[in-house]
């Protein structure tokens, strides 16, 4: 019996992860007004997206286009699927990376100096299960995402808890290593706090390879940080790109082997219809650990 039920779940999961491709995924669309690097090998970088092109930058996942003075970041994206605790979980997610080498006209050299790498975002807070964030990548060898560390503005409800998400309106800074450690700290926001453009901001201390995450909700009237920094290992590898990204989350209890019948019945109603979607991955989701830091003070 224990075998049979396994089997079925089995098969549970993989009609849920078939039918989770063809559904709709809740609308997102995020776009930045600007990218700018400061210090480091060039003294100063800017994009303001102002010629229609994505180069320097590459559409890694999902759909980005450049038009009008942005670069927005959108759905259809790339969709990936796992099973966490008893639920599906369905990430979509559309990208931008600006891989550096030496034609690169956004870049940074470790040993060239401090550097302030800032993302303007024209957006509106992220709706509910959605997020947007930059990112600074390490790399080693053949691997580009040796070490990365990432900002990011966060809306998650109550029903992500049950897969291990944080929950409420936060800003986000996380430091990943190896892509099996994780940390990430949480300063929890709301939506009367925010009333202008949104500025991200990665700060590099080329001495001590240290990274610092800061802030602005009005604009760049003023800047918040309240994050300890991370430690890098950059030293042993090299500085090997930017990122921009944008995500949707989903998630599906698993039903009971008892309703396989039910969901068999779907799966031959899905085979007939022709909906588009993007490739599906699954995956199996890494531990993560969070820290949250809420505000001692309102502003």
């Amino acid at each position: 019996m224990k075998l049979i039920n396994r089997f079925s779940m089995v098969i549970v999961f993989c009609l849920l992860s078939f039918m989770l491709k063809y559904a709709y995924a809740m609308p997102f669309e995020y776009s930045l007004e600007r990218f700018e690097v400061i210090g480091n090998i060039d003294g100063y970088i800017v994009d303001e997206f102002n010629d229609d092109m994505i180069e320097p930058w590459k559409i890694n996942r999902g759909t980005a286009t450049e038009s009008s003075g942005l670069l927005t970041l959108a759905n259809p994206g790339e969709r990936e699927t796992y099973q966490e605790n008893n639920y599906i979980v369905t990430l979509e997610q559309s990208d931008v990376t600006n891989y550096f080498n030496t034609d690169s006209s956004i870049r940074v050299v470790d040993g060239e100096g401090d550097f302030e790498a800032t993302s303007t975002w024209v957006s509106d807070l992220p709706r509910l299960n959605q997020w947007f964030q930059m990112e600074v990548n390490i790399g080693k060898g053949e691997n580009l995402h040796f070490e990365e560390v990432i900002l990011e503005i966060r809306n998650a409800d109550l029903s992500l808890a049950e897969v291990g998400e944080p929950t409420g309106l936060a800003v986000t800074f996380s430091y990943n290593y190896l892509e099996d450690f994780t940390v990430n700290q949480l300063y929890y926001i709301t939506e009367e706090d925010a009333g202008s453009n949104i500025l991200l901001s990665l700060i590099f201390d080329d001495s001590s390879n240290l990274f610092t995450g800061e802030f602005s909700l009005d604009g760049g009237a003023t800047y918040q940080s309240p994050f300890y920094p991370y430690q890098t290992h950059v030293d042993e590898g090299r500085f090997s790109g930017f990122g921009l990204t944008a995500y949707s989350m989903e998630i599906q209890a698993v039903p009971e082997p008892s309703t396989l019948l039910l969901i068999l019945v779907g799966f031959a109603g899905l085979a007939v219809t022709k909906y588009y979607a993007p490739p599906l991955v699954t995956t199996i989701k890494p531990a993560t650990k969070y820290t949250g830091i809420r505000p001692t003070n309102t502003m």
